[in-house]
Order: C-alpha cells, then structure tokens, then sequence
C-alpha cells in the first residue's frame, strides 16, 4: 500500500500545482523554460503513474475484502457513470462542443465520473485509496477551476459546433463500450458484466 500511496503522491500531486502552487509553477517555468518544465512534469507523473500500475495489484492482493457490501444497483450506476466519463473526456477534445460550454471541465469532471464509478463497485481498501484519491482529486480541481475562472476575465470562445458534439459523443461511446465489454478484462482481469 506504501508505494501506491507513494505513486498517487507523484502522480496527483504534479497534477495539483496549478491548484496549489500556481506563483512557484510560473517561477520555475521563468527560470527553467518550457520545455524543460514539462519534461521535469511529465517524468514525475510518469514515475507516479508507473508506481500505481506497479502497486495497485499487491496492495489488492494484502488487503481484498470489501469494506462495505457492493449496492445491487452498483454495475448499472458505474455503467453509466463510465459511459458518461468517457463522452465528457473525449468532448475534451478537439473543437469546442456543447458538452465543453455547459461542464465547467469535461475532462476533470470524466475522471471525477470514472473514480466515484470504481468507488461504488470495488470498494476494498486499495480501491478506497486508488479511486478515491482520484476521486478527491477531481473535485479540489473543479473547484480550484471555478474560482481560478471567476478571478479571471471570460473569454469569448465561439459557438458550440453540433459536428464536434455528435463527434465527441459517439467517440466516446465506442471507447467506453470498447473499454467495458473487452479492454477491460484484457488489462486488468475483471469483466464489468461479467461475474465479480
């Protein structure tokens, strides 16, 4: 569990300096460049990324008993909560759409959708740790995105394109239906409609 501790460390924390440290991000950008920001970033969070892969599956092993019974209605709710995760991060993408003006952050919320997914279904004592710090993680995010946004001035981004909406929901269906009925079980051994 340590090392999975360590890896969300890494891993949540390059991604939480524009909430916390946002002054010491633009020093260090000044004084560094870019380019070689990025590249210090980018390797801390693959290090965490590649200790939580690493780990996850130990700590399951050392502790797998569910902490509370799983919901009989927790398959479809994390069906549909996955489903959702994956339209908003894929209308993440791209031209601006309709799911970008009306989700403060498609992509935070589609990961804040994704963890409390996992939370609902795999509730053992790694999974608390692993989805609920993504969890956790997402909504200090949106909320740090909403104050950040209201300090700011709002700038005009266009109109939504009805292409670029269809685009991002049928994309992100196909990856979901993709990732739930044969992905999933490829990479990590478990079914999501299959027996637990």
């Amino acid at each position: 569990m340590t090392w999975l501790v360590v890896g969300l460390i890494l891993f949540l924390g390059s991604h939480s300096i524009r909430i916390f440290a946002d002054p010491m991000r633009d020093q260090l950008v000044a004084r560094l460049g870019a380019g070689p920001w990025r590249g210090i970033y980018s390797l801390v969070a693959l290090a965490g990324l590649i200790l939580i892969c690493i780990s996850y599956g130990g700590a399951e092993r050392a502790a797998p008993g569910f902490l509370w019974p799983r919901p009989v209605f927790g398959t479809p709710l994390a069906a549909l909560f996955t489903w959702g995760a994956f339209v908003l991060i894929g209308s993440s993408h791209g031209p601006l759409n309709h799911v970008k003006t009306l989700i403060n952050d498609p992509m935070v919320t589609g990961v804040g959708l994704w963890s409390a997914a996992h939370v609902v279904v795999h509730p053992t004592a790694a999974g608390l740790v692993l989805f609920g710090g993504f969890l956790g993680w997402s909504v200090i995010d949106l909320m740090s995105l909403v104050k950040r946004r209201a300090l700011s001035e709002p700038a005009d981004a266009g109109q939504p394109k009805l292409r670029a909406t269809l685009i991002g929901l049928v994309a992100g269906t196909a990856l979901w239906a993709l990732f739930a009925f044969f992905l999933h079980h490829l990479l990590f051994g478990v079914s999501p409609f299959g027996a637990q």
